[in-house]
């Protein structure tokens, strides 16, 4: 319980870091100085009352604010999804976590959950993180040139992230990609090794923001040539990052599954299984 309560007064210092960020940037957004302030305020407030899923709830729109709000400052951008990582982080991500149940599923030889497969899930989805900001940043107006390296002499990159197919979005989509992988950068390091079997539900939202929606990204990607004209190194990068991340988590979805469906023969209702585990 010490260290449970003492994340919460380090996101409660996030929370009034956020809430003066502003002074230390020149950020011309109203709407990005209010959104700091507010989201600040809440931080605090969470911290105090100890609701660590509203505190993550914030960290979440932290991602999203410097997009939807585009702010005009890289600093506002670095800041907030800094602190929004951070503040999910030890909010639900760091306290302890019950570690209890079987190893290795049955009919398997290896624990799917286990810190040697997991890192590197975590590790590749970094890299998109990394890959997908890159291209955000230009979007977004951060930086005056992007460089590809193989493509176009240098400017495949640029035709396919400013093309009619991503002015379609609202606000920046290499931001909200950027936003997806950092989301599953957290969720494969939340629980234990034995999650797969106590926490089917985060094994549920992570395998579905990596396979499906995973595959349906790379797919979109690799028809880059018919739909925009032009082929983008940093956006083939992520999606090669994608599949292999596809490829090291279908293990613990299927061992998640099969101990859901297991339990439900077993007369326990699938809403009990999938949110509380064994």
């Amino acid at each position: 319980m010490k260290n449970v309560r003492s994340t919460f007064y380090i996101t409660a210092a996030l929370g009034l870091w956020l809430m003066f960020s502003h002074f230390f940037s020149n950020e011309t957004k109203s709407v990005m100085v209010m959104s700091d302030v507010i989201s600040g305020a809440l931080i605090i407030l969470f911290s105090l009352m100890r609701r660590p899923w509203a505190i993550a709830g914030v960290g979440v729109w932290l991602q999203l604010a410097p997009l939807f709000c585009w702010a005009s400052s890289s600093y506002s951008y670095i800041t907030d999804t800094f602190i929004g990582v951070a503040a999910i982080a030890f909010a639900v991500i760091m306290p302890d976590e019950k570690d209890e149940g079987v190893g290795i599923p049955p009919g398997m030889n290896h624990n799917p959950s286990s810190w040697s497969r997991r890192i590197p899930i975590a590790f590749l989805a970094l890299g998109a993180h990394l890959s997908a900001r890159y291209m955000a940043s230009y979007q977004l107006g951060y930086i005056d040139t992007i460089w590809d390296p193989v493509f176009d002499d240098g400017k495949g990159t640029w035709y396919v992230i400013t093309s009619k197919i991503s002015d379609l979005f609202p606000c920046s989509d290499a931001g909200l990609g950027a936003f997806a992988y950092m989301l599953e950068v957290l969720l494969v390091l939340k629980g234990g090794t034995r999650r797969w079997h106590t926490m089917p539900w985060i094994v549920g939202f992570f395998g579905f923001l990596v396979v499906p929606v995973g595959i349906v990204s790379s797919v979109l990607i690799f028809l880059q040539p018919l739909v925009v004209g032009h082929w983008c190194f940093w956006c083939l990068l992520t999606a090669f990052f994608m599949l292999l991340m596809v490829i090291l988590t279908i293990g613990e979805v299927i061992a998640s599954w099969q101990f859901i469906t297991r339990s439900m023969k077993a007369g326990i209702p699938f809403k009990k299984v999938f949110w509380h585990g064994g």
